[in-house]
């Protein structure tokens, strides 16, 4: 979803109807994409980002790929703009990640 404050409304819509508390969240947080919303209680937890590390939205939406989610098929980020965050963000994880997903050979 494009972040924008039209897109920021329906998602906290989504959110709220789901019953997760939005009360200190705003459409304009989610278009400048300053702050994370997470659900749930680790392992078990849904992260909503509005802006990654590395790349752009465009970038992003340019290179998905589409692929399973139960019975749908949903666009997911594309290998080289996944790969791009994962270095961007540069954490030890993100970091084994990137090696772990090296081409062979």
């Amino acid at each position: 979803m494009r972040p924008t404050e039209e897109n920021g409304r329906k998602l906290l819509s989504a959110i709220t109807a789901f019953g997760f508390p939005t009360h200190l969240l705003t459409p304009e947080d989610i278009k400048i994409g300053k702050k994370v919303v997470e659900m749930g209680v680790a392992p078990v937890q849904i992260h909503v980002m509005s802006q990654i590390d590395g790349v752009t939205w465009a970038d992003v939406w340019e290179s998905r790929e589409l692929g399973p989610f139960g019975s749908r098929s949903v666009p997911f980020i594309g290998r080289e703009a996944f790969l791009r965050n994962k270095r961007a963000a540069g954490r030890p994880k993100d970091l084994a990640d990137v090696e772990a997903l090296r081409e062979p050979g």
